[in-house]
């Protein structure tokens, strides 16, 4: 379903000069994990936070206003962002 919607809408907004950008963010310091029930996923989580060092939001911000702000003729597709630690 994503793969439509990304594929898609785009081509459905161009023609009025809408853009549209992909945010696809790596681990990010939220509360997010405060949610999650399932005790194993909660420790993974955890651990992978412990072992790299996470985006924080004001980075994923930085990267939205950087999209946002771009002369008119300009569109950022997508942007993949991670921690520099993050293997994928």
């Amino acid at each position: 379903m994503r793969l439509s919607y990304v594929t898609m809408k785009p081509q459905e907004v161009y023609k009025d000069n809408i853009r549209v950008t992909i945010v696809e963010p790596g681990l990010v310091d939220t509360e997010f994990s405060d949610l999650i029930s399932d005790p194993i996923s909660k420790q993974r989580i955890e651990e992978r936070r412990k072992a790299i060092t996470p985006l924080q939001s004001e980075d994923i911000a930085a990267a939205i206003v950087y999209a946002v702000t771009q002369p008119a003729h300009v569109n950022v597709n997508e942007i993949l962002i991670r921690p520099t630690q993050q293997d994928n």
